[in-house]
């Protein structure tokens, strides 16, 4: 089918100024798939087109950071709120609530005003129930979701790249392991460490109550699995039609995509899903794999350096935007493990863009440093 990229813009358009909240890349393309399905080939205008179109939409968003082929940074719609909530303000100084009608007129009215180029038209803000053709499909999947649980088309927020600071160390969890161009890691935090315990409990004394029927289960929907004995937040990515009883969950808190029996997903309830997801994707910095792809021993050598150790990262940016970081160990900091790849030979310094992912390291959980949730 060919990609129709006119219509393609036109959708993100209206879903972006229907929004005023904070978009990210990933939530974006997930609100484009729940709203229009797979009848739109998206996938194949790849990400670097959907961020030179963000990028040219004028003083609706501001692109903060780097953009990226595989994680765009965040596109917040600050200005657009901001002069919104004024304009509201003048039109009606008074404590009176405005009516619906009339806050998306004066919305209209506002993004006519900043629309510096005729020829790109902003689509005006309206009801999220003209966005959704397939409206009748989701009240199917609603029905089926307890009152206090999240729904479909409801999202988290992925990784704050913000709370990464570049140039500072931080200690970090180290959670999923493909190579050293790709791992995944999480910022030791009390405030989750403390959701975590208490979502444990929770879901031990009620998870036959959030169980999500096989008709209610469907790819987006933000979920609860029980992995190993612990209940963990993750993201139906695949349902797996070809194998039965089985679908893929994304687990937004340790990178991990693993393939999960259907009677083990629970509806996610409302009070853990205020916290946004804690993985963040991250490469070494400065180095490149010795041929096309990382070899094997230097992802088990990677392995071996984090193993039963307390890390530290200090951040930085890749030429391309993706987060990069040093990893060393909490109590010899200046032994680090980008140095001790290039030194042994398993790696050379650069930032070479890697194509292909090494055949032989597939992604792999590193059990001895995942998340503790019994530790507050």
């Amino acid at each position: 089918m060919a990609v129709n990229e006119s219509k393609v813009k036109e959708i993100l358009r209206s879903i972006l100024v229907s929004s005023q909240s904070k978009q990210t890349a990933f939530t974006l393309r997930l609100r484009y798939y729940q709203l229009i399905g797979h009848d739109i080939p998206f996938k194949k205008l790849g990400y670097n087109s959907l961020i030179e179109f963000l990028q040219s939409i004028p003083d609706v968003l501001r692109i903060n950071g780097t953009s990226t082929d595989s994680e765009v940074t965040s596109a917040v719609m600050e200005k657009s709120v901001y002069i919104f909530n004024s304009e509201m303000k003048k039109q009606k100084p008074s404590e009176e609530k405005l009516s619906s009608e009339r806050k998306k007129k004066i919305m209209g009215e506002v993004l006519k005003k900043r629309d510096r180029n005729p020829q790109q038209k902003i689509l005006q803000k309206q009801p999220l129930s003209t966005l959704l053709p397939q409206l009748n499909n989701l009240d199917k999947y609603w029905r089926y979701t307890p009152e206090n649980c999240l729904r479909l088309g409801e999202f988290i927020e992925s990784c704050p790249r913000n709370d990464f600071i570049v140039g500072h160390r931080i200690p970090i969890i180290i959670s999923t392991i493909c190579d050293p161009g790709e791992f995944w890691i999480t910022k030791k935090n009390t405030v989750f460490t403390r959701m975590m315990k208490v979502m444990q409990n929770f879901y031990a004394f009620n998870r036959f109550k959030s169980f999500v029927p096989k008709i209610a289960l469907t790819e987006l929907l933000f979920c609860v699995v029980s992995k190993s004995g612990e209940f963990q937040r993750g993201l139906i990515v695949d349902l797996l039609r070809d194998v039965e009883g089985y679908v893929n969950v994304y687990l937004i808190d340790s990178g991990i995509v693993q393939c999960t029996p259907s009677e083990r997903i629970y509806f996610l309830d409302r009070q853990f899903s205020h916290l946004p997801a804690q993985a963040l994707k991250v490469q070494l910095s400065n180095i490149q794999p010795v041929e096309e792809v990382w070899s094997e021993q230097s992802t088990k050598r990677f392995v071996d350096f984090v193993s039963g150790k307390d890390i530290l990262a200090k951040i930085s940016m890749t030429v391309d935007g993706k987060i990069s970081a040093y990893i060393s160990e909490d109590c010899y900091p200046s032994k680090i493990l980008n140095d001790v790849l290039v030194k042994e030979g398993l790696a050379t310094l650069g930032n070479k863009k890697i194509i292909k992912r090494s055949r032989g390291a597939p992604k792999k959980e590193v059990p001895f440093r995942k998340c503790q949730f019994d530790q507050v």
